[in-house]
């Protein structure tokens, strides 16, 4: 195989950022179709793209033209469709969170492993030229044992500002920001410093409003890894016009700080630098290395193209993604331990993998 031909299923912000990265992928990828149950929503959106419209899913399975489903639907209807497509022969790129239970994980694993396709989850934090960044001076080992991380993610969500008490997102198994957003930290800090152990967490409705019943607009968890390492995570989806994530990330020869509200989103001292090695040196010097990066959007649009070409990298090497079916469900396994001890008010531990 050459290239990946793809169809993306669901029209939302996320969609859009897919299929756009698609295009600007060149010869590796080929956009094929894209398909919404809204019509109006299609219509605009195949107006932008130049591609063919479609209505209803299983037609796209069953075409032989098409290697691959990007899936960028509500959180859950993303089971079925997904093994759907496995069975159908064609790989997977999963958008965050992978589904909203373990179970249904674990479904989705079994169908593509079962098939031979490559399942995906689309977790664009990992791609973040920023975030890569981190985990190059972390691996490195310049600022020691880490001890201490904190993450913050802060957007303003749809329904605080048209509040919608139909919206997909208000269902109770999406579990509002913890779900939504919550997964995006677990996976990144997985990612960066090994598995979690045990979590607590609280989680309220403090900015939407009455017709948005279900939804818990912000969160905050405090975390201990099997490495022993402590952390908070921060998420809200009532941030007005301050968007952006931020990573405080300390360890015993220096710290880590990155805020992608910044032009030059991340800088680190470490004592390892200095002359005398073991030795603390005030003021501190920090390094600003050099990412790309651009202020929110801008860096959703550079991590969606870095993980769509990295799926398709994937797909035409036959590679293990840096985001497989099983790193997704550890992430949605950390966010449903937080919504239990959201709801009992104890730590709660972080099962072991299956």
């Amino acid at each position: 195989m050459e290239q990946v031909r793809v169809a993306v299923l669901g029209l939302g912000f996320a969609g859009y950022l897919h299929y756009s990265s698609y295009q600007s992928l060149g010869e590796t990828a080929k956009l094929v179709a894209i398909c919404d149950p809204n019509e109006e929503r299609l219509g605009q959106h195949a107006e932008i793209s130049g591609v063919e419209p479609h209505t209803d899913y299983r037609r796209l399975l069953e075409r032989k033209d098409i290697d691959a489903i990007d899936i960028c639907l509500p959180h859950h209807l993303h089971t079925d469709v997904a093994v759907e497509a496995a069975q159908a022969g064609k790989h997977i790129l999963m958008e965050k969170p992978i589904a909203t239970t373990v179970e249904d994980a674990d479904r989705m694993i079994r169908a593509a492993r079962d098939a031979n396709v490559t399942l995906m989850v689309a977790e664009n934090h990992l791609f973040v030229p920023a975030h890569r960044k981190v985990k190059q001076i972390l691996d490195s080992g310049v600022i020691g044992k880490v001890f201490l991380v904190r993450a913050f993610e802060g957007v303003i969500s749809e329904l605080t500002l048209n509040p919608n008490p139909d919206d997909w997102r208000n269902l109770p198994h999406n579990q509002g920001v913890l779900l939504d957003m919550g997964v995006h930290k677990f996976a990144l800090l997985r990612w960066l410093l090994g598995d979690l152990d045990s979590v607590f967490a609280i989680k309220d409705k403090l900015v939407v409003k009455d017709s948005a019943p279900t939804y818990d607009d912000t969160a905050l968890i405090t975390t201990k890894f099997r490495s022993g390492v402590v952390g908070e995570i921060v998420v809200t989806a009532g941030v007005p016009g301050g968007e952006t994530n931020a990573l405080e990330i300390y360890g015993t020869d220096g710290t880590i700080l990155e805020n992608h509200a910044w032009t030059r989103p991340v800088k680190y001292m470490t004592r390892k630098t200095s002359p005398s090695i073991g030795v603390w040196v005030y003021p501190a010097k920090w390094h600003r290395p050099k990412v790309e990066h651009g202020i929110f959007p801008e860096y959703y649009n550079i991590s969606f193209r870095n993980e769509v070409k990295h799926f398709v990298e994937c797909v035409l090497e036959n590679k293990r993604p840096d985001m497989t079916g099983e790193d997704g469900r550890e992430a949605l396994r950390a966010s449903i331990a937080a919504a239990e001890s959201a709801s009992t008010g104890r730590m709660v531990k972080v099962r072991s993998r299956a």
